[in-house]
């Protein structure tokens, strides 16, 4: 693992990046070598990346703990020793609720009144992310009504508003172009 305080900047040969204050890592670069252990670190794994594909190694090894390790390997397959977990993003009620799917994968929202609001288009989408919503209806009464951004694409079903005091979840993935609806909008929950 590269070990840099938020903000601090890391460079090895043919890896250049940064680790915002949020701790994540940017890496720019195009092959990732092997850099070992930082001195002072009491981590016995981290960042074992290979040389381009076709070199035999994995492509990304981390292990936290013997039982937390993931790996992706050079046919981009995820292998993960323990649970994972999705990123959760609250976001913002208004006429025009914003999604950065650069964030998290889960966006939670809570409707406060009846007045008719719009999701639009997520920024930063990647092709094959998958976003996940969950709308909560705590406007005392009837939510209003759900225009979803040209980008989303619903069953014929499309989203029927939750009860009050109840919330719904519908999940889509990007296609490259279009939020591609995943399976039915849960029922009340």
């Amino acid at each position: 693992m590269i070990y840099a305080a938020p903000g601090a900047a890391f460079e090895e040969r043919i890896m250049k990046g940064t680790i915002d204050a949020a701790s994540t890592m940017i890496i720019q670069g195009e092959a990732l070598r092997p850099i070992g252990v930082v001195p002072g670190s009491t981590s016995t794994k981290g960042l074992v990346v290979a040389a381009p594909t076709g070199y035999g190694a994995k492509f990304l090894d981390l292990e936290v703990n013997a039982v937390s390790k993931m790996s992706v390997d050079q046919n981009g397959a995820i292998f993960c020793g323990a649970s994972l977990a999705v990123n959760v993003s609250v976001l913002t009620y208004g006429a025009t609720v914003a999604t950065d799917t650069g964030l998290a994968n889960l966006f939670k929202l809570t409707v406060t009144n009846g007045i008719a609001f719009t999701m639009s288009d997520p920024t930063n989408p990647i092709t094959g992310r998958i976003a996940t919503f969950d709308i909560l209806n705590s406007s005392g009464g009837a939510m209003g009504v759900v225009t979803w951004g040209a980008a989303f694409k619903l069953d014929a079903t499309g989203f029927v508003s939750p009860a009050n005091g109840k919330r719904k979840t519908i999940s889509f993935y990007y296609d490259g172009t279009n939020w591609v609806q995943i399976g039915p909008t849960s029922a009340d929950i």
